[in-house]
């Protein structure tokens, strides 16, 4: 079972299926307005609303689609010579529309993502993959850290730091950044701490007192995302770090020997 009126007035609406809300308002009282309201909307969306893609109340597919996303896209962006010629060539009618675009609104042009690799804007696949007429041709042209080494100096993001971020030592780039298009800055795969908290599961616990550098400033306040100086990829020793924030316990003439000692 479920709340029906959430959505639904019981006695009567102005609307069909006494809706409570008009059109999409009803999906607004719980879903954000602002992410479906940037400065590209989707034609779809602005046309015919949120039930042109999605179901009211169940499907078999995720988010609630009326089909699987790659066909809701091909339904009115058909396969063919225009679609190709808008991505290089590229059968992307084999793919995820959504690794690249946003469904619903978005800053960007052509509904793409807040942050986005270059290649993918200027519609050059094959910096990456194989050619489009290739059998094959989203197989990439080399492993994922020898790719992303060819425009992205891996010196200079470890700078002869001593700890290495493990995923960064082992090439493995594309754990944390999405080669082709985000939501969030730099291609991070996830916002903020919640790329952190799905390897480091213990930090991302509810404590009754967080520590405001890692809800405000987020872990990279304290620790360095590819290399740090530091064992556990701190920026600096521990007293250097707290005093950075907590300068004022600095000013006591006796000081607690675990801080004098910077323990």
């Amino acid at each position: 079972g479920g709340t029906c009126t959430s959505c639904h007035d019981p006695h009567g609406s102005l609307d069909t299926h006494l809706m409570a809300g008009d059109g999409d308002e009803s999906c607004y009282q719980c879903h954000s307005e602002r992410d479906f309201q940037r400065r590209v909307v989707h034609q779809v969306l602005e046309t015919d609303g949120c039930r042109s893609c999605h179901e009211a109340h169940g499907s078999d597919e995720p988010g609630l689609l009326s089909a699987s996303a790659t066909s809701l896209c091909l339904s009115c962006h058909a396969a063919g010579s225009a679609l190709s010629k808008t991505h290089g060539g590229y059968p992307v009618e084999s793919t995820e529309c959504t690794q690249c675009h946003d469904p619903h609104s978005a800053a960007q042009p052509g509904l793409l993502k807040a942050s986005f690799h270059s290649p993918v804007a200027d519609a050059s696949c094959d910096f990456c993959h194989e050619d489009a007429v290739s059998s094959t041709p989203f197989e990439l042209l080399a492993g994922d850290s020898e790719l992303c080494y060819e425009c992205h100096d891996e010196a200079s993001l470890v700078e002869e730091m001593s700890t290495i971020h493990m995923p960064f030592e082992g090439g493995m780039c594309s754990e944390c950044h999405d080669p082709h298009a985000a939501d969030s800055p730099a291609l991070l795969a996830r916002a903020g701490n919640d790329l952190c908290v799905e390897c480091h599961a213990d930090q991302g616990r509810d404590f009754a007192h967080p520590h405001a550098a890692v809800t405000d400033g987020g872990c990279t306040s304290c620790h360095g995302a590819h290399a740090a100086p530091v064992g556990g990829l701190l920026l600096a020793e521990h007293d250097q770090l707290c005093a950075d924030c907590h300068g004022e316990v600095e000013s006591h003439d006796v000081a607690h020997l675990p801080y004098e000692e910077g323990l």
